[in-house]
This record gives C-alpha cells, sequence and structure tokens, in this order.
C-alpha cells in the first residue's frame, strides 16, 4: 500500500514540477511582453499583468508542494538536531501530523473558494476563476500526500535530523 502511494506521489509531483516550470515560462513570456509592448504600444495589453498573476500563483503552488518533498522549505533545526534520538522522531511526528492536517486545511480552504467563485470571470482573460484558485486545492493534495508518505515511510521531508 505504502509503495503504491509513494508511486502515485512521485508521479504527482513530478507533474507539479513538469506544470510549476512551464507556468515560471509563461510568467517570463508574459511579463516579457508586456514590457516590450510599453515601448512599443501607447500601453500594455492588460492581459498581460492578469496572466502573469495567475502563472505566478500556480508555479508558487505547485512549487510549494514540490519544495516540501524536497526538503526545501525552511527548517530550524539546532533545538531538534540536539535531542536523543526517541524525541527527534517524536517532534518529527508531531510536525508531520501539523503539516498533514494544515495541508487538509489549505486543500478544503481552496476547494471552497474555488466553487465559491467558479462562475466569477477574471477581469481581463474572462477565465473563470475555479482555474486560478484550484491551484490552492493541488497545494494542499501535494503537501498532504508528501506527509502522509512521509509519516509512514523512512523519508524525513521535515528538516529534522530523524533516523
Amino acid at each position: 500500500m505504502l509503495k503504491a502511494l509513494i508511486k502515485v506521489k512521485d508521479a504527482l509531483l513530478n507533474i507539479y514540477l513538469w506544470v510549476a516550470a512551464a507556468m515560471l515560462a509563461v510568467l517570463i513570456l508574459s511579463c516579457l511582453i508586456q514590457v516590450v509592448a510599453r515601448y512599443l504600444l501607447p500601453s500594455s495589453p492588460p492581459w498581460t499583468e492578469e496572466l502573469a498573476r495567475f502563472a505566478f500563483i500556480w508555479s508558487s503552488s505547485l512549487g510549494a508542494a514540490v519544495a516540501l518533498e524536497r526538503g526545501l522549505h525552511a527548517a530550524i533545526t539546532v533545538v531538534v538536531d540536539r535531542m536523543p534520538v526517541p524525541l527527534r522522531n517524536v517532534v518529527r511526528v508531531l510536525t508531520l501530523l501539523i503539516i498533514l492536517a494544515l495541508s487538509g486545511l489549505i486543500g478544503w480552504s481552496g476547494a471552497l473558494l474555488s466553487i465559491a467563485t467558479r462562475a466569477t470571470p477574471s477581469p481581463s482573460l474572462r477565465l473563470p476563476m475555479i482555474y486560478v484558485h484550484s491551484a490552492v486545492v493541488f497545494c494542499g493534495l501535494g503537501m498532504g500526500i508528501s506527509a502522509l508518505c512521509s509519516l509512514f515511510g523512512k523519508k524525513d521531508i521535515t528538516g529534522g535530523g530523524a533516523e
């Protein structure tokens, strides 16, 4: 069961990584169009700023989930590293449970926001805002599955030196 969950997590976070990279490319291209248009046209197209903002939301949301899995979030472990191994493992489990709870809260709140704004169009692109706000749902899902796999597996995503 754990091996299957880890395979799903790895596949999901690999997709997250590629989508986040694509969204970062969209953000850069949109900003480039905006800057070039400012010099060539009387004003830059209004959709470029909105597209850049939406791409940033998606790239940062998905990137946060990938960063958690790779242990790239900031962690101050000076106290935990000095604890005896049994206590360090207790702190690790508590930390993972907190991450799991917060991931669920993030995902649930994102789902409620997505549902509430599903028919609201964005000002310039006229996209339903569910497309933007659902990034938060995917962030919570990715972080939650990483925490769950770490909780029952050997990989430590908390930054503490559990053995």
